[in-house]
């Protein structure tokens, strides 16, 4: 419209353009003319837009700017942040200009459905001249926080000092340390407000010093707010308003870690470790579906719960996609657990997924030792030879060295672990203790005489032939 008007000056248009473009959870507002936008939160009415129109005599208004009536295109840009429930209006100046403020303002905050709204606005109207358009767009949900958005957020926080049992942070009063590291802690404390019992995990001054682990502590607070699934540790969102300093906070798990689990005295069962590789297949999987990569699976971030269930935990180290290049060829995770085309500097991807996997699940097996001899992998039968020999062989599939011939993900192992419990293998198989035959004590003494006997008669005759 613009352009045609430039082109033909005696055929000028003049019309108003108001676009809102919702991307995340901003609202990007294009805007010219003498339409306008509201937006409603609760019951608070707020206009976003400014008309482009000087005041005549006569009352109706000339645009002073518009699209094809201007020499040059002037549109205000401004940015809004959405949230859920919220409604906002875009309104035609048929809409407005000849219903009262007060009137208009009733219509726009009345608790009504999005078409009886729209319908109520234009029903407002005393000249229905069919000239007026109103548009009422509802907010039902706003998607995630973006990683950047949520960095930014994050590097405004300030870092506290070391806590302390007692202190109360924000609400949550802190007790005992679960764990501590040279960069984090963990505390048990007590949401006053939900009344509840979770864990902070807080960021400690030494991290400042260290890029990777305050990336990690910003990439572990994005996948826990994004990625929802009953086996991935869960965060609990903080309110901007409540927070004052920079933590985490996580619901309190209670259970133990496969490898606390590995270390006890009573192994883990086979029924009940082919249950725990499918739940850890599935895990991985619901980050597959995202394009995360964990990078750092093994026990140690494996959670048990009472109910048979499990929590991944400790996602820092992660690939997230649009975020990592595609290429990201970083060393992470723990060196023992790490598929070999990692140390030749590959990315990694779902098949070294399946590798971690493999050498954590072996290790569940094996009562804790690794899958790894000096020169070659030790097949789990030979640890465990009570074991059906379709889970080793599953293992081999999952450990292989070169890439190719390994699953190619976390569900095509999975696969292979159910269809070796679907072929009749559901009891491993047994081997059978040795045979204890009775030996008759006299026959023994005789056949131990007889070979005294020969080897003192050949002795015997190798001494007279010397002669």
């Amino acid at each position: 419209m613009f352009g045609q008007s430039r082109a033909d000056p005696g055929h000028s248009m003049a019309a108003s353009l108001t676009a809102l473009i919702f991307v995340g959870r901003r609202v990007r507002i294009v805007h010219v003319g003498d339409c306008r936008v509201y937006r409603r939160r609760g019951s608070q009415l707020t206009p976003l837009t400014t008309d482009h129109v000087h005041p005549a005599a006569e009352g109706d208004g000339l645009l002073t700017r518009s699209v094809g009536g201007d020499s040059e295109l002037q549109m205000d840009y401004l940015e809004d942040a959405c949230e859920p429930a919220d409604r906002y209006f875009i309104l035609s100046k048929g809409s407005f200009a000849a219903t009262p403020s007060a009137r208009l303002a009733d219509a726009l905050t009345a608790m009504r459905t999005a078409d009886e709204a729209a319908g109520l606005i234009v029903a407002s109207i005393p000249d229905k001249t069919g000239a007026a358009t109103a548009i009422v767009i509802d907010v039902l949900k706003a998607p995630d926080s973006s990683f950047d958005e949520m960095a930014a957020a994050f590097l405004r926080l300030p870092i506290r000092g070391a806590p302390r049992d007692g202190e109360n942070w924000d609400g949550f009063l802190l007790g005992r340390t679960l764990y501590r590291s040279r960069y984090t802690t963990l505390k048990l404390a007590r949401d006053t407000i939900g009344d509840k019992d979770v864990v902070l995990k807080i960021r400690l001054p030494s991290m400042l010093h260290d890029e990777v682990f305050r990336a990690g502590f910003l990439r572990e607070a994005w996948v826990g707010a994004t990625v929802h699934s009953p086996r991935i540790a869960s965060y609990i969102e903080v309110a901007p308003e409540r927070r004052s300093s920079l933590y985490l906070v996580l619901p309190y798990y209670r259970g133990e870690t496969l490898e606390a689990r590995l270390s006890g005295v009573e192994a883990i069962g086979y029924l009940e470790g082919v249950g725990l590789a499918l739940k850890l297949c599935a895990a991985v999987q619901d980050l597959a579906a995202l394009q995360i990569v964990h990078r750092d699976l093994k026990p140690e971030n494996i959670l048990l719960l009472p109910d048979g269930g499990i929590k991944l935990l400790d996602l820092g180290l992660a690939y997230l996609p649009g975020v990592d290049e595609p290429d990201d060829d970083r060393l992470g995770g723990t060196t023992r657990y790490m598929a070999p085309e990692l140390f030749r500097k590959q990315p990694a991807d779902q098949r070294s997924e399946v590798f971690s996997l493999g050498v954590t699940i072996y290790r569940l097996f094996s009562g804790g030792a690794f899958p790894f001899g000096q020169r070659e992998t030790v097949p789990l039968q030979r640890l465990r030879p009570d074991l059906p020999a379709w889970l080793g062989q599953c293992l081999t599939g999952a450990l292989e060295n070169n890439r190719e011939r390994r699953f190619k993900d976390a569900s095509e192992f999975a696969r292979a672990l159910e269809s070796g419990l679907s072929q009749g293998a559901m009891e491993p198989l047994s081997v059978s203790p040795p045979q204890h035959r009775w030996i008759n004590p006299l026959r023994l003494w005789q056949g131990l005489t007889f070979l005294f006997a020969a080897a003192f008669f050949i002795l015997l005759g190798v001494l007279l032939r010397l002669r």
